[in-house]
């Protein structure tokens, strides 16, 4: 879809809203639908969202999610409409203050162990209080296997764990930090629900392996950050087991995610290091499991 046909479609959502904007601002996230961040005549900001009108399954599922999660007093964007027509599809939300957790620690490297473990305790704490949700998106969105591979890594998970509340797509630039506080976490569009180390073993796979690959400080702090996670997350969640098949399945469906994102060499690189985490115990990197 051109710039034009994204034009068209958030003026045509901006009708169906009724919403006079004095600005609009595309955003770097909503990697599956493009989000805007939308000024009215008053000053007051929201983030739109919005895709043609296939998206409405897309946006249905992170209405439901999002409103699970604020029942649960997980910090996130509060729905305020949705609307669709015969061409466009769009969910208006409200605009959280902050900024992602990884532009945070990028400005300030002595806030990477005391924000990711923050972090990570917050994602346990998604995962305690997440164990009463009734989404059953898990198997049609973002974790349902793509590939033969995908699916045999899949089933070696044991799933023998409570089902709760996954987000899928918890990280750095999902999680929206002001004055040195956690604020909001964003983008439910992938949510479900199932065992808890599915979520964990993501965002591990996504700092590993995508955050290793980063030129510069993101890939020089990578580790780091995943190590003060991990420890935010088993402080507040308990000891983590058995995350060897769960890493491994997050690695080939992050891989998948990215590609056509990543050059190749990098592709293959984040490949090896899964087939490493494969065939090499219970460690990854500097981490016991």
């Amino acid at each position: 879809m051109d710039h034009r046909e994204r034009a068209g479609l958030v003026e045509r959502a901006l009708g169906l809203l009724d919403l006079k904007a004095q600005s609009v601002a595309a955003t770097t996230g909503g990697s599956s639908l493009p989000v805007y961040r939308v000024t009215d005549e008053a000053g007051r900001a929201f983030a739109l969202r919005v895709g043609p009108q296939g998206a409405s399954v897309t946006l249905d599922r992170e209405v439901r999610n999002l409103r699970q999660a604020a029942a649960i007093g997980i910090p996130c964007p509060q729905v305020l409409a949705r609307v669709d027509d015969d061409q466009v599809s769009a969910l208006l939300t409200t605009w959280e203050a902050g900024v992602p957790l990884l532009e945070a620690a990028l400005v300030d490297s002595g806030q990477v162990g005391p924000l990711s473990y923050a972090a990570g305790g917050l994602q346990a704490r998604l995962h305690r209080e997440g164990l009463a949700a009734i989404s059953a998106d898990l198997d049609a969105g973002w974790a349902r296997p793509h590939s033969p591979a995908e699916d045999h890594a899949l089933r070696a998970c044991p799933d023998d764990g409570p089902s709760t509340l996954l987000h899928l797509d918890f990280h750095p630039l999902n999680i929206l930090i002001d004055q040195g506080a956690l604020t909001a976490v964003l983008d439910w569009v992938n949510a479900g629900i199932g065992d808890a180390r599915r979520d964990v073993a993501r965002t591990i796979s996504i700092l590993a392996l995508d955050g290793a690959e980063m030129e510069g400080p993101i890939g020089r702090m990578a580790d780091k950050m995943l190590i003060a996670w991990l420890r935010g997350y088993q402080a507040e969640g308990g000891e983590l087991t058995a995350m060897k098949p769960y890493v491994v399945w997050a690695g080939l469906a992050t891989i998948r995610d990215l590609s056509g994102k990543r050059s190749v060499d990098q592709l293959q690189r984040m490949i090896a290091r899964v087939n490493a985490w494969r065939i090499g115990g219970e460690q990854i990197d500097d981490l016991d499991w």
